[in-house]
């Protein structure tokens, strides 16, 4: 499946809890398992989906890593839902991150958060074909459907895990589509289908 894909991406809500990691380590590894050595991955910088998917990825998938931050080297620009130290444990192992991904201080946390999620969207569109895997534990988690937006806008597979919350309040993420349910890893996800 995902030796057709050049990139992968991953986003989902700071607010995932800690109960959903069978599930995010399940997915990641069925991802980095693939065929692909090419492979590229991304991900964002925050507590919860991000965390659990940095602490998931495969030692020897690290050097194909990019994350997004949305503060500065040693935490600057950080806050309490920022994943500091499992963002530099994934630099000490080969990760590429790139700092201030959402602008630098001066522009305001929650649009620096915004425009992160932006830029792991872009990144993926410049690096097609591509897919998102999204992890949710809400319908309104902002950052992760803005991502998921975005890419969709550009063509990019989207996958959704609902965690805790039923699926029928997936918001639709244009007007031209529909989720359908797929299997994958042995979990039940929606794929985004544009009509």
């Amino acid at each position: 499946m995902f030796s057709s894909y050049t990139s992968v991406g991953f986003c989902g809500s700071r607010s995932l809890p800690e109960s959903a990691r069978p599930l995010v380590s399940s997915v990641v590894n069925t991802v980095c398992s693939g065929p692909s050595p090419g492979l590229q991955l991304a991900v964002g910088c925050s507590v919860g989906a991000d965390a659990l998917v940095l602490s998931s990825i495969p030692r020897h998938m690290f050097s194909n890593l990019t994350v997004f931050a949305a503060f500065g080297f040693g935490g600057k620009g950080s806050c309490s839902f920022s994943a500091v130290s499992i963002v530099h444990a994934a630099t000490r192992e080969g990760a590429h991150v790139r700092w201030w991904a959402g602008g630098l201080p001066p522009v305001p946390l929650k649009q620096r958060l915004a425009l992160r999620s932006v830029a792991l969207a872009r990144y993926l569109t410049q690096h097609p074909p591509a897919a998102l895997f999204c992890f949710l534990s809400s319908p309104t988690s902002t950052g992760s459907l803005i991502t998921c937006r975005r890419a969709a806008q550009s063509g990019v597979t989207i996958y959704a895990f609902c965690v805790g919350f039923s699926p029928t309040l997936l918001p639709f993420l244009n007007r031209y589509g529909g989720w359908i349910p797929v299997k994958f890893a042995g979990h039940t996800a929606f794929s985004w289908v544009q009509q």
